[in-house]
């Protein structure tokens, strides 16, 4: 995985962490690592059952959608913490 401290913008085929957010309503959603004011956001069709529960994920970023000027929803393999796909 690639230390995201310094680097200010995704790119397929990396390797991301995603940290669990807690929204309005009791909504998940799962934010990348990343030093930027952009934010990247793993697309809710790349969840399987039980990962809302999860505090973090890991994934190998396939590629991007847009979705504003300040947001993009990545689509992501997930991975498990021994570094096998999920």
């Amino acid at each position: 995985m690639v230390d995201r401290s310094e680097i200010s913008a995704v790119e397929p085929p990396e390797r991301v962490l995603f940290l669990r957010r807690n929204g309005k309503d009791g909504q998940v959603a799962f934010a990348a690592v990343c030093a930027s004011a952009h934010a990247y956001y793993l697309h809710k069709d790349c969840l399987s059952e039980g990962d809302e529960n999860k505090e973090h994920l890991v994934g190998d970023v396939l590629g991007l959608e847009p979705t504003d000027a300040n947001t993009t929803m990545l689509f992501a393999t997930l991975v498990k913490q021994d570094g096998m796909q999920a």
